[in-house]
C-alpha cells in the first residue's frame, strides 16, 4: 500500500515537473499579453482584473501567474487525492487521476488565464477543506480566505462560484472553533455576506487605488451583444442608436451584413456587431458619459423586448451547452516541438469530447443535486461543491459570449469532484448536527 501511494504522490509531482519544464513561462492569449503588457507599461485598465498582476508585481519573473496558478492547482489536487489514499480508496483515487490527467484539463490549466487563477483557487479550496477537521488551525482558515479573495476577484463572474464555498468556510470554522454558537445557519450566512463584500471592496481598493486602474466598461461588451442581437431578432424593429457606433455613416451597411451572415453555430460571428470580419462598428474604448447611455438604452430595451432577450440568451447558452472550443494560446516557452505535439493530442481528444459535454454534466449535476436533496447530503462539502458548479454554469446564461470550454472548466471539474467526495459516505452531514 505504501508503495501505491508513493507511486500516486510521485505522478502528481512529475505533471508538476513536467508543466513547468515543457511550458514554462505559461501559455498566454491576447487577452494574458495585454495584461503583462499593462504590468511593464505600468498603465492599467479594469478590463481584465488587475489582481493578476499583483504575481507579476511581486516577483517580477514573467511566468509567475503560470507557477502561482500551477502551484494551487497541483497543491489542492494532491491534498484531495492524499485524503482519498489515507482512506484506501484507491480505485477512487485511480478515477480522479485519470480525469485531471487527461488532455482537455491539464493542457489547459498550462494556459494564463484568468479561467486558470480561479479554477486553481477553487481546486486548492477544496483540497484544505477536506485537510482542515482533521489538522484545525485558524492559521489554514486564514489561508483559505486569501485562496478565495483572490479567486473570487480573478474572474469577474466567479463570485457565483464561490458563494457556498465561502458560506461553507465560515460555517466550519463556527462548528470547529465556536460549537456551543447557536443559530450558526444564520450567523454564517451574514458573515459569509460580509466577506464576500469586504473582498469586493479590498479588490476595488487594489484596483483602483493601488494599481491607478482605469475604467474599462467590460459590461459594455455585453450590453451591445444584447442590443445589436435584439435589433436583427426583431427584424429592426428596434434599431440601437447610432451614437454607439465608431462610424456612424457606415452603420446600416454594416447591419445588413452581419444580421444576414450571423450564426449561432460560428463563434467567429457570435459576437454580432462586435468587431468581427474586419467591420469594427463600435468603438474599441467607451467614455463615461457613452456608457451611461448605454446603460439605460439597455434596461429600457430588455424590458421592451424581454421574451426576444431571454430567446437569445437561451440560443446562445443552448450553442454553449452542446459546442466546447478547445485550445491552447500562443506558445512562449523552450520547447516548440513538445508544444506541437500537445496541440495535435488535444486536437484528438476534442474531437471525442466536443459536443454536448456542457450539458452532459449540467444534467448530471442537478440529478446528483436532486439525489442530495432526497438524501439530505446536500450540506456535506460534496454538496457545496456541486452547488458552486450549478450556480457558475447557470449563471453564464444572461452573460456568455462564445462556447469556449474555459468558461465551463470549474463546472466540468466541480461536478466530477462531487461525485468522486460522494464515495465517503462519512463525509460531515451539518444538517444532521
Amino acid at each position: 500500500m505504501n508503495t501505491i501511494r508513493k507511486i500516486v504522490h510521485f505522478y502528481i509531482l512529475a505533471l508538476f515537473s513536467l508543466s513547468i519544464i515543457f511550458f514554462y513561462p505559461g501559455i498566454f492569449s491576447g487577452d494574458t499579453h495585454f495584461q503583462y503588457h499593462e504590468f511593464i507599461d505600468h498603465v492599467y485598465n479594469d478590463f481584465q482584473p488587475v489582481i493578476m498582476n499583483i504575481w507579476w508585481y511581486f516577483f517580477r519573473v514573467k511566468g509567475s501567474v503560470f507557477l502561482v496558478h500551477l502551484c494551487f492547482y497541483y497543491l489542492g489536487i494532491w491534498l484531495i487525492i492524499a485524503s482519498l489514499l489515507n482512506k484506501n480508496r484507491f480505485f477512487i483515487c485511480l478515477g480522479m487521476l485519470i480525469f485531471f490527467s487527461n488532455p482537455l484539463i491539464a493542457f489547459n490549466v498550462l494556459n494564463v488565464w484568468k479561467d486558470i487563477g480561479m479554477l486553481s483557487s477553487l481546486i486548492l479550496c477544496v483540497g484544505i477543506l477536506i485537510y482542515i477537521p482533521k489538522h484545525p488551525s485558524k492559521w489554514l482558515f486564514g489561508i483559505l480566505l486569501l485562496v478565495a479573495f483572490y479567486g473570487i476577484n480573478v474572474r469577474y463572474n466567479a463570485i457565483f462560484a464561490f458563494i457556498p464555498i465561502i458560506y461553507y468556510i465560515v460555517f466550519l470554522y463556527l462548528n470547529i472553533f465556536m460549537p456551543k454558537i447557536t443559530k450558526k445557519y444564520i450567523l454564517s450566512f451574514f458573515i459569509s455576506i460580509a466577506l464576500i463584500i469586504g473582498m469586493l471592496f479590498a479588490n476595488w481598493g487594489i484596483t483602483y487605488k493601488i494599481f491607478s486602474a482605469e475604467f474599462g466598461y467590460i459590461q459594455s461588451i455585453n450590453m451591445r451583444y444584447d442590443l445589436s442581437a435584439i435589433e436583427c431578432m426583431t427584424d429592426y424593429k428596434y434599431q440601437m442608436p447610432k451614437v454607439f457606433f465608431a462610424e456612424p455613416d457606415k452603420v446600416e451597411q454594416e447591419k445588413k451584413i452581419l444580421c444576414k451572415n450571423f450564426s449561432f453555430e460560428q463563434s467567429d460571428s457570435i459576437f454580432w456587431w462586435t468587431p468581427v470580419n474586419h467591420l469594427q462598428p463600435f468603438s474599441s474604448s467607451i467614455t463615461k458619459d457613452t456608457f451611461n447611455l448605454l446603460r439605460k438604452e439597455w434596461v429600457v430595451t430588455i424590458i421592451k423586448y424581454f421574451p426576444t432577450y431571454i430567446s437569445f440568451r437561451g440560443k446562445v447558452f443552448w450553442h454553449s451547452l452542446k459546442t466546447n472550443n478547445w485550445y491552447l494560446a500562443d506558445y512562449s516557452g523552450y520547447f516548440p516541438e513538445v508544444m506541437s505535439k500537445s496541440v495535435s493530442v488535444l486536437n484528438l481528444f476534442s474531437k471525442f469530447f466536443n459536443h454536448y459535454l456542457g450539458l452532459i454534466f449540467l444534467i448530471l449535476g442537478c440529478l446528483n443535486f436532486i439525489n442530495k436533496i432526497f438524501s439530505k447530503r446536500l450540506f456535506t462539502l460534496s454538496g457545496i461543491i456541486l452547488l458552486s458548479s450549478l450556480f457558475y454554469e447557470l449563471a453564464w446564461f444572461v452573460m456568455i459570449p462564445v462556447a469556449d470550454s474555459r468558461y465551463f472548466l470549474w463546472v466540468y471539474c466541480g461536478i466530477f469532484l462531487s461525485f468522486i467526495l460522494d464515495s465517503d459516505k462519512n463525509q460531515t452531514n451539518f444538517l444532521k448536527k
